[in-house]
């Protein structure tokens, strides 16, 4: 690694342990102290997840660092690509969860709550899901994954970024684990972060990761409804 580079990755790195110690403080702030509805909680979640994930890394990169959104990934280069990409990383995901439904224990956690929401709350869930699914791509890719290997290798960054995917999806991978067993749904995730990281790298662009993010969340939440 050439020494002018070792300053910014440091930095970058430094960002991403910050991010999650926050999140971390704040998910147990949430789990311990406060007392919320679903809605509620997932309304918590949105907004801590913006101000953890995106105002403070991107506002600090682009400050510091001089980034632009570009090189978050943020830009319609290579946008049809990405959109195809994206779509068939998540189609794995969904065409799992689907299957995942025949477990009770499975269906009980994740899907079950969907069938009790009155419209109104159904959809803002909707609304939050999506926009913290999407958030969680332009993190995980956008600023760790591209920012790092500006930095240095695609090893790298793809292996950080999979450290920050698996801590982050740890409550899916929880609730994956009566259908898939434990090692089936940490593999499933590692493979739809790595896969995601391909795609990623393979365009600049994460327009399309989280928009088939977004597909899974919605299309998941209308198989369950409908």
């Amino acid at each position: 690694m050439q020494q002018d580079t070792r300053a910014p990755l440091l930095k970058i790195l430094a960002s991403v342990v910050i991010s999650a110690l926050i999140s971390g403080i704040f998910y147990y702030v949430r789990e311990n102290y406060l007392l919320f509805t679903g809605l509620q909680s997932s309304t918590f979640r949105a907004i801590r997840m913006t101000i953890v994930y995106i105002l403070f890394p991107f506002w600090w990169a682009i400050a510091k660092l001089g980034t632009n959104m570009g090189e978050f990934g943020l830009t319609t280069k290579n946008l049809k690509e990405s959109l195809l990409y994206g779509s068939l990383v998540y189609a794995i995901a969904l065409g799992v969860f689907i299957y995942s439904l025949n477990n009770s224990a499975f269906y009980s956690a994740f899907a079950g709550g969907y069938e009790q929401m009155a419209p109104s709350e159904l959809i803002l869930t909707g609304i939050l899901f999506s926009w913290m699914a999407a958030v969680t791509d332009i993190w995980t890719r956008g600023f760790i994954l591209l920012q790092i290997t500006k930095y240095s290798n695609a090893t790298f960054g793809v292996l950080v970024q999979n450290c920050t995917w698996v801590l982050v999806h740890l409550y899916e991978i929880a609730i994956l684990a009566p259908a898939l067993s434990l090692p089936g749904a940490v593999l499933l995730t590692l493979v739809l972060g790595t896969t995601g990281d391909v795609a990623a790298l393979k365009t600049h662009n994460i327009i399309g990761l989280a928009f088939g993010h977004v597909v899974l969340n919605v299309g998941f939440m209308a198989y369950v409804v409908f």
